[in-house]
């Protein structure tokens, strides 16, 4: 049950860090990581909601996010019973990271060096 709860939290944030490091790939790493904690805020919370541009792109990241966490969930708890206690961990973290470079890739076609 713990690797179906952490898949779905892990894979419902995989397209927002996909964004945020396809946003910031030419940069450093840490300087990536330094983006993701603290952003930029350009457009007010209230323009925001008058847009419906982005009110359709927010809907569609939330669908998206939520076919991410089933399918990760789905494969975590799906190792986790075929697996041994030991392995599953580091099989389900490796799916994990497989998955967020899958999303890297689809929005950049190329992945990073």
């Amino acid at each position: 049950m713990l690797y179906i709860l952490v898949g779905f939290i892990f894979g419902f944030t995989i397209p927002y860090l996909a964004r945020r490091f396809a946003k910031f790939m030419p940069a450093t790493l840490p300087y990536a990581l330094y983006r993701i904690v603290k952003q930029n805020k350009t457009v007010s919370e209230e323009k925001r909601k008058q847009n419906t541009k982005y009110l359709k792109l927010k809907q569609k990241y939330f669908m998206r996010s939520l076919g991410w966490a089933i399918v990760v969930s789905a494969f975590s708890f799906y190792t986790s019973i075929s697996l041994s206690n030991a392995g599953a961990p580091w099989f389900v973290f490796l799916l994990m990271m497989l998955f967020l470079l899958m999303e890297i890739d689809n929005r950049m076609m190329l992945l990073p060096d």
